[in-house]
């Protein structure tokens, strides 16, 4: 049996290709509004079936289907924004995330201009 320090020792720590801050704080934005659309999907899905019984494969044809968000629109949506500006921002949304809001919804509607 090993020990705890060779076990460690052992263990390959995935190494990130993400050189720059601002690239990881985009990435974790486009990783919750993913999750969150997937989640919507789901339940849109659901509802849906009750009506008119239907494949995933079908619903992703129809107009209730959410796609996938591209990174692009995401960076240039959030381009004005300075880092540490995003951070609290990704912050601020994750909190709304935990009280029952919407991430996305938060993150757009904050940037918008008013």
């Amino acid at each position: 049996m090993q020990s705890i320090g060779e076990a460690l020792q052992l263990r390959q720590v995935p190494v990130l290709k993400i050189k720059s801050k601002r690239a990881y704080v985009l990435s974790q934005f486009i990783d919750e509004i993913t999750l969150e659309r997937k989640i919507d999907n789901w339940r849109r899905y659901v509802r849906e079936r009750r009506k008119t019984p239907m494949t995933p494969e079908q619903f992703k044809k129809h107009p209730m289907f959410l796609k996938p968000v591209k990174a692009s629109y995401v960076a240039f949506k959030l381009a004005h924004l300075k880092v540490q500006d995003l951070e609290y921002l990704f912050s601020c949304a994750k909190d709304c995330k935990r009280r029952g809001g919407s991430f996305s919804k938060y993150v757009f509607g904050s940037i918008k201009a008013k």
